[in-house]
C-alpha cells in the first residue's frame, strides 16, 4: 500500500463510526456483498478513490479454493444425464436464490413467482419450438450449400466440355486441311471422326446446361419457399 492509499485508510477510518455508521449497520453478510459496501463507501468522495483501487486488488485475491470447490459440488448436486448448459445455469440460478433467502422456507412466494411457475410449460414448449425452427433453418441452409457446390461441380464440368469441343473440332479442322494439302484420305476419315465427337460433346454440353438451369432454379425456388415461411 503506498503513502497516499494509507492516508485515504487513517482519513477514512478517522471520521467512520461503526456504531453510527447506518450502512455497516444494516449490512448482512449472507445476502450482502463486501465488495458492493466498500465500493459505495470509498466512492462518496474522490479523496478515497486510490484506497478503492487497494481495496479491489485485496478483494480480488483468491484466499483458497474453497469457494470453488464448492460451486464444483453445487455442479455436480444439480447435473442430471443429458442436463444441457441453459439447465444447469438455470438450476445455479435456483440454488443461489434459495440460498440468499437463507433457506427454502424463507423464499417469498409472490404474484411474479407465481405467474413464472405457471407459464413454465408454455415457455418450454416455446423453448422447443424456437430448437426445432432452427434445427429446421440449419438443414435448409446445409441443403442449399450442398446444392450450390452441386452447382459449381456441373460448371466446372460444362467449361470442361467447352474446352474440349474447341479442342475436337480445332483437330478436326486441321486434319481436313492436311488431308486437302496432302491428298491423304486417313486424314479426312480422322477429320470427320473428330468432328462427330465434337458434336456429341456438344449434344452433352447442352444437356449439361440445361441441368444447371433447372438446378439454380430449384435453388431459387427453395430460398423463395423459404422466406415466404
Amino acid at each position: 500500500m503506498n503513502a497516499l492509499a494509507k492516508l485515504c485508510a487513517n482519513s477514512l477510518c478517522s471520521s467512520m463510526s461503526l456504531e453510527a455508521d447506518k450502512d455497516f449497520l444494516k449490512f448482512q453478510p449472507s445476502k450482502d456483498g463486501v465488495d458492493q459496501l466498500y465500493h459505495n463507501r470509498l466512492n462518496e468522495s474522490s479523496k478515497y478513490s486510490d484506497l478503492w483501487k487497494v481495496m479491489q486488488q485485496l478483494l480480488l485475491i483468491s484466499h483458497g479454493q474453497a469457494t470453488v470447490e464448492r460451486g464444483f459440488s453445487v455442479n455436480k448436486q444439480t447435473s442430471d444425464y443429458n442436463l444441457k448448459k441453459e439447465g444447469l445455469v438455470a438450476r445455479r440460478r435456483v440454488i443461489q436464490a434459495v440460498r440468499k433467502a437463507g433457506g427454502p422456507t424463507n423464499v417469498a412466494i409472490t404474484k411474479e413467482l407465481l405467474s413464472y411457475a405457471s407459464s413454465s410449460r408454455a415457455k418450454y414448449e416455446q423453448h422447443l419450438e424456437s430448437k426445432r425452427k432452427e434445427k429446421e433453418a440449419e438443414n435448409r441452409a446445409q441443403k442449399r450449400k450442398a446444392q450450390g457446390k452441386e452447382v459449381e461441380d456441373m460448371k466446372i464440368k460444362r467449361s470442361r466440355l467447352q474446352a474440349d469441343i474447341q479442342a475436337l473440332k480445332k483437330s478436326a479442322d486441321q486434319k481436313a486441311l492436311d488431308a486437302e494439302k496432302y491428298g491423304r484420305l486417313p486424314l479426312l476419315a480422322e477429320s470427320n471422326a473428330l468432328g462427330k465427337g465434337a458434336v456429341e460433346k456438344e449434344e452433352e454440353l447442352q444437356e449439361m446446361t440445361k441441368l444447371i438451369e433447372e438446378k439454380i432454379q430449384s435453388v431459387e425456388g427453395g430460398n423463395v419457399s423459404m422466406n415466404n415461411q
